[in-house]
């Protein structure tokens, strides 16, 4: 190469890194973090995606990693949504990047990945609201979602994250929050379809992409906790605790199922044991599903072992300062 074009070459790649947009994530990179978080190493996550901030910085799948990360340590348990919305914040702000870099590319193309993009990230909003009670804005938030990822299907039929996306929406709003159903009448949205929601979410779990194993887990969880399918759904749950026996979510399931089946309760119960043991000392976890499961599986011993066995649980985590 030419003393002059190696120049010409040179500055262009560092003008792109500058801009923060030489690429953007790898759905290869995008699954990766998935895998670090199913590991239960969730600060190892974040750290991968802050070690490409200077190439991917701005793009829309990079922020959807983000915020899917960020999402992790939203709490289980929250009565004033205080913590949740302080949270919240600077996710959403990454929703809105992605929506609004989607906008401008709409601008000069009509290619319906962009569409799926701004659907996703609009999806992701409405899930966020919808923790935080902010049903209203979840439901405006979903309807354009829907719209958006239902125009990517036309042309991509199949595809697992829209079909996961949208069965999630349709399954929920017909399920769980009466007041959910109620806004979506209000405000002319599209209101729920348990049967086509789960017919959905089953495609995703089974389909090819970066997302996969988040709707593996969505499937055992609405076959355990919302289905009552208890056997089918600790099936699930145990098959992705197998494959990833550190992710304490993975045992919420179990810790729950105890004392409910006390034939097996102590089989359930040492499953959560071996979770919380392997956890044991490891830096960068999710503290907040990690103690959710402390606490399930201590009320699971308070109910199939007796009290002192379930206070040898609970009084150390009573005793810890708050997170």
């Amino acid at each position: 190469m030419k003393p002059f074009t190696a120049t010409i070459v040179l500055l262009l790649a560092v003008l792109l890194v500058a801009e923060g947009s030489a690429r953007d994530l790898t759905e290869v990179e995008y699954a990766h973090a998935l895998d670090l978080i199913m590991e239960g190493r969730h600060a190892d996550a974040v750290a991968q995606l802050d070690s490409l901030s200077g190439t991917c910085a701005g793009q829309p799948l990079y922020l959807l990693a983000r915020a899917r990360v960020a999402l992790e340590a939203l709490p289980l348990e929250d009565d004033d949504k205080t913590l949740t919305k302080a949270l919240s914040e600077p996710i959403l702000v990454d929703l809105d990047r992605v929506i609004a870099w989607c906008d401008d590319a709409l601008g000069d193309s009509d290619d319906p990945l962009y569409r799926y993009f701004r659907g996703w990230a609009r999806m992701t909003k409405s899930q966020i609201k919808a923790v935080g009670r902010d049903f209203y804005g979840a439901g405006r938030d979903a309807g354009k979602g829907k719209g958006d990822l239902e125009a990517y299907l036309d042309s991509n039929p199949g595809a697992p994250i829209p079909s996961g996306l949208i069965g999630a929406y349709l399954y929920f709003t017909d399920a769980v929050p009466k007041l959910f159903q109620f806004l979506s009448k209000l405000l002319f949205l599209p209101t729920g379809d348990r049967g086509r929601g789960l017919e959905m979410i089953a495609l995703a779990a089974t389909g090819d992409s970066p997302a996969r194993v988040d709707y593996e887990v969505l499937d055992a969880n609405i076959t355990f906790f919302f289905e009552g399918r208890i056997e089918d759904g600790l099936a699930k749950s145990n098959g992705l605790l197998e494959r990833y026996p550190l992710y304490p979510r993975l045992g919420l399931a179990s810790a729950m199922a105890a004392p409910l089946d006390p034939h097996r309760a102590d089989a359930h119960v040492d499953r959560v044991a071996g979770v919380l043991d392997g956890l044991e000392g490891m830096a960068g976890l999710d503290s907040t599903s990690l103690e959710t499961l402390r606490v399930t599986q201590g009320l699971a011993l308070r109910v199939v072992t007796g009290h002192q066995a379930a206070l040898d649980v609970l009084l150390p985590i009573a005793s810890e300062p708050p997170t």
